[in-house]
């Protein structure tokens, strides 16, 4: 059964929110786009992967259930939606949540991204310089995240015709090619649930560093 209820956001706005699955397992955040609401996420939050993992969705500010402020500030300060995603976490008590993202969803977090040593410790750097991708079109974003321990980790995205296409963990491995190896072998052997049972098994491992 759903959860909802508000928190508060980037200057005093309450967000709604709504959560399902197990309240004990790895925390999945859901980060809707413009002109949508929570609800798109239906098909998640009401799914499988509920037998695993602790699903949170929420509506955006100006959007379904959340105040709408009538101000344009509201919307054109970074900040402010930064504060939304933070507000959103933390009011719900989640710890090192995965966060997915739909079409606007996505600046949202990376504007959470770009205020990340406010927020843990740690800061997310992203290089305004990009690079050509001259094998295949399109452009590599660079971002470095550092880490308190001092420890950076680099992460580039290939980019093209505005969606990320690619993720290259430390500069060159490709992520896609990676998973997409491994997603296949798992699904063969075990199928869908497998594949479920695989992504909880690694976001523990990964919760547990």
């Amino acid at each position: 059964m759903a959860r909802e209820y508000s928190v508060t956001g980037g200057g005093g706005v309450a967000l709604h929110v709504r959560e399902c699955g197990d309240p004990d397992g790895a925390a999945i955040v859901f980060v809707h786009g413009w002109s949508q609401c929570d609800r798109c996420w239906d098909g998640q939050l009401e799914g499988q992967l509920g037998a695993s993992f602790r699903l949170v969705a929420f509506d955006i500010r100006g959007h379904g259930m959340s105040d709408k402020p009538p101000d344009p500030v509201s919307y054109a300060d970074r900040r402010l939606w930064a504060d939304d995603l933070a507000a959103v976490i933390d009011g719900s008590g989640l710890e090192r949540p995965v966060v997915v993202a739909w079409s606007y969803g996505g600046f949202i977090v990376a504007d959470y991204a770009s205020q990340i040593d406010d927020y843990s410790g740690e800061k997310f750097v992203v290089d305004p310089q990009t690079v050509p991708e001259t094998r295949g079109g399109g452009e590599i974003v660079k971002t470095r995240l550092q880490q308190a321990s001092g420890r950076t980790v680099i992460i580039n995205y290939l980019v093209r015709g505005g969606k990320v296409i690619d993720v290259y963990l430390n500069g060159t491995i490709s992520d896609l090619a990676t998973r997409r190896d491994e997603f296949a072998s798992i699904i063969a052997a075990g199928g869908a649930d497998g594949l479920v049972r695989r992504l909880h098994e690694r976001t523990q491992t990964l919760l547990a560093r």
